[in-house]
């Protein structure tokens, strides 16, 4: 209904004062499409972060913890198999 206005960089922006009023020094985005595993449908997502000129900080050592073994399973062989469609 109303596209014009951006919610979404709304959301953001009061995020990011909330996070300086308590004295934070960073705020996370959360995740890029990185150019290993570059996915055109998560395009958007990508330039809209970037879209805030804050800097890429890449965090080697992430590891997925794991709750449901058999779920999990199902997930890794969904991501092994989407590299090969």
């Amino acid at each position: 209904l109303h596209k014009n206005l951006m919610a979404s960089y709304l959301v953001h922006f009061e995020s990011i004062k909330t996070a300086q009023s308590i004295g934070a020094k960073y705020y996370s985005f959360g995740a890029l499409n990185g150019d290993k595993d570059f996915n055109t449908s998560l395009l958007g997502v990508t330039v809209f972060k970037k879209s805030w000129n804050g800097f890429y900080l890449n965090h080697h050592n992430i590891h997925d913890d794991v709750c449901d073994f058999f779920w999990y399973t199902i997930y890794a062989l969904y991501k092994l198999l989407r590299k090969f469609i």
